[in-house]
């Protein structure tokens, strides 16, 4: 009898991100279309000082999910899980190393955060992107130490180490020091369940008062999003198009900018652009899905990605979108995209001035359709590649593993 090798996914570095909590369920997803018999028997571990409700969401989408305590870093630290485990009637800890061997698990995937070269099994390194080595100028020089100390000791001490996009791979062989051939490319997909596709979005939309015909930009309001250009360009195409609408989602902090935020909402308030521009903060992804259906067009106008969701979110949906060009989003290439300066407000204006009289509301229900029979291929493709990344992980001949 053959039996699945266990694989263990990583949640402690990604369950508070938006982003990478979708991550990590795109992952177990795409492993799912695997034919059976080379599926590997998916495990989530997740320490119980990480919020247990935000693991709760993932656990249709896994095997089986694991609890682990995390390692105490220093003694003061250590002194309290100790009369932590008293209160909790002398429970001994049981850490990520102890519950991976206890599980049988194979490989560990996908960590932000080193786990060290004599961690038991191999396991797989995930940096999202290296902002910080193209735009320096959001960050301040002690965080571009600081992660270039963390990917540089990630990227030492992981198996190997997955980046999103061959511009993120080309990326960190600028800027790190590192074989080659320890670096893969996993550039993920989105995942929709077929029943979001089911409802007419007019409908489900009613209670939030939207205009009938709007262009949607679901994105946090970070920096490099780049939002007030958007805002300047939609403040000339006012001016010819009284009726033109944008619908803003997302979580308004930009931790690095905080005054940021302040900006971007005294210029949602302002007497140009308040009744026009429609900001409805962080939605669930049933409702932001139903928002980006029934939008007439998507923009991404953003500066920097590692490799857009937005726009993996366009593919899925078959959503025409009006993109920032810039390389990654160049080497994702979405059907149905037009590409604009992120620097250029005039060319910007002229686009969305020139389109939206053409544009309609959705959705268009031909597209959808034949968006997701083309994401079904690339979804098997995922797999494949997803699959010799793990295979290769755990067939690697690491020093000091056994």
């Amino acid at each position: 009898m053959n039996i699945k090798p266990a694989v263990g996914m990583f949640a402690d570095d990604n369950v508070g991100w938006t982003a990478g909590a979708l991550y990590l369920r795109g992952i177990a997803q795409t492993v799912g279309r695997l034919p059976e018999p080379d599926r590997p028997n998916l495990q989530l571990l997740i320490s119980r000082k990480a919020n247990r409700q935000k693991g709760t969401g993932l656990d249709r989408t896994f095997d089986n999910i694991i609890l682990f305590d995390r390692q105490p870093k220093n003694r003061w630290k250590a002194l309290i899980a100790s009369l932590s485990q008293a209160v909790d009637g002398f429970r001994k800890p049981v850490f990520l190393a102890d519950v991976v061997l206890q599980n049988q698990i194979r490989c560990l995937l996908p960590c932000q955060s080193s786990l060290g070269q004599s961690f038991p099994v191999p396991w797989i390194g995930w940096i999202p992107d290296f902002q910080h080595t193209r735009c320096p100028e959001y960050f301040s020089e002690r965080e571009i130490r600081v992660r270039n100390t963390r990917f540089q000791t990630l990227i030492d001490d992981a198996t190997l180490t997955v980046v999103s996009s061959q511009d993120a791979r080309n990326d960190l062989l600028n800027s790190f020091h590192t074989d080659p051939e320890k670096i893969c490319v996993y550039s993920f997909s989105t995942h929709l369940d077929p029943e979001w596709l089911l409802p007419d979005p007019a409908q489900f939309i009613k209670p939030l008062n939207l205009p009938d015909k709007y262009v949607m930009f679901p994105s946090q309001f970070w920096k490099h999003k780049n939002h007030l250009n958007l805002f300047m360009a939609i403040k000339q195409v006012k001016r010819q198009h009284p009726d033109f609408a944008l619908v803003l989602t997302g979580n308004e902090n930009d931790f690095r900018h905080p005054k940021y935020a302040k900006q971007m909402r005294a210029e949602l308030n302002s007497h140009e652009l308040r009744d026009h521009v429609f900001w409805l903060g962080l939605l669930d992804r049933l409702e932001q899905i139903q928002v980006m259906r029934r939008a007439a067009a998507i923009i991404q106008p953003s500066y920097f990605e590692g490799w857009s969701m937005l726009v993996e979110d366009c593919r899925a949906l078959g959503k025409q979108i009006i993109l920032s060009d810039i390389p990654v989003h160049r080497e994702q290439a979405p059907p149905d995209a037009t590409f604009f300066n992120p620097n250029d407000i005039e060319q910007l204006s002229s686009i969305l001035a020139d389109r939206w009289p053409q544009l309609r509301p959705g959705p268009d229900r031909t597209k959808e359709n034949s968006a997701q029979h083309l994401l079904a291929e690339r979804h098997i493709d995922n797999a494949a590649s997803l699959k010799k990344i793990i295979d290769r992980a755990i067939h690697q001949k690491v020093p000091g593993r056994k």
